[in-house]
C-alpha cells in the first residue's frame, strides 16, 4: 500500500477517534486532549536511555508526516528522563518551518514535563545544522532556561538515516554556559549600572 494512503488512513483514524471521544465543553475551562500512538515502538513511559533511543523514536513518529517537508517535534520527560509523551509543534516548507515557542513551551508544560529534546527534519538533504538551527538552538537554550524547563539536546534528522546531535557533537554544554553569561551580563546591565539603578 502506498505511504500516501497509509498516512491517510491514519490521519482519519484519529479524527474519528477525537469526535468519538467527545470532549465535554465547559465555559471558562480550556481543555487540551492529546492522542498518542504507539508506532512499533515499546518506549513511551520508560527511561530515554541515550540519544540514538530518541532519534529511534523519532524516527518511528515522523513516519506519519510527510517526508517532503520540514517538521518540528518535542519528545519531552520528566527529571529521571521517563518519556512523558511527544508533541509535534509545527510543519513547514521544503526548505523550513517556523517555529512557535508558545505552542512549543505549552506543550511541555500540559505534557508534565520538565525536559525535552527539539527535533527536526532537513526532507531530501543531510543532517547539517545551518545558521538558523544554531540561532534557533541558543534561544530555545534561553527561553528553556527563563521557563525553568531543561533543553537535552536538539537532533536534526537527515536523509539516508543520518542525524546531527547538538548533546553528541559536545555543543549543548558550551550553549548553555554562553547563553547563561549573557544573561549575567544583560542583567548586570538593567540592574547595576543600567537604568533601573537611576529609578
Amino acid at each position: 500500500m502506498n505511504k500516501l494512503y497509509v498516512t491517510y488512513y491514519l490521519v482519519v483514524i484519529l479524527v474519528m477517534l477525537c469526535l468519538m471521544s467527545g470532549a465535554p465543553q465547559v465555559q471558562g475551562i480550556y481543555r487540551y486532549r492529546t492522542l498518542d500512538v504507539k508506532i512499533a515502538s515499546p518506549s513511551f513511559g520508560r527511561v530515554l536511555a541515550d540519544e540514538a533511543m530518541a532519534v529511534r523514536i523519532a524516527r518511528c513518529l515522523f513516519l506519519t508526516k510527510q517526508d517532503d517537508q520540514e517538521h518540528s517535534l518535542i519528545l519531552v520527560t520528566d527529571a529521571s528522563m521517563r518519556l512523558k509523551g511527544h508533541m509535534f509543534t509545527n510543519s513547514g516548507n521544503i526548505d523550513g518551518a517556523e517555529v512557535d515557542f508558545s505552542i512549543l513551551f505549552r506543550d511541555v508544560v500540559l505534557l508534565g514535563g520538565s525536559r525535552f529534546i527539539f527535533i527536526h527534519n532537513h526532507p531530501g538533504v543531510e543532517a547539517r545544522p545551518s545558521e538558523s538551527d544554531e540561532r534557533l538552538t541558543r534561544v530555545l537554550t534561553s527561553a528553556s532556561m527563563t521557563m525553568d524547563l531543561v533543553l537535552l539536546d536538539h537532533v536534526i534528522l537527515g536523509e539516508k538515516n543520518t542525524y546531527y546531535s547538538y548533546l553528541e557533537a559536545g555543543l549543548m554544554p558550551k550553549i548553555y554556559k554562553q547563553v547563561a553569561e549573557e544573561r549575567t551580563l544583560i542583567r548586570g546591565a538593567i540592574y547595576g549600572k543600567g537604568f533601573l539603578s537611576k529609578m
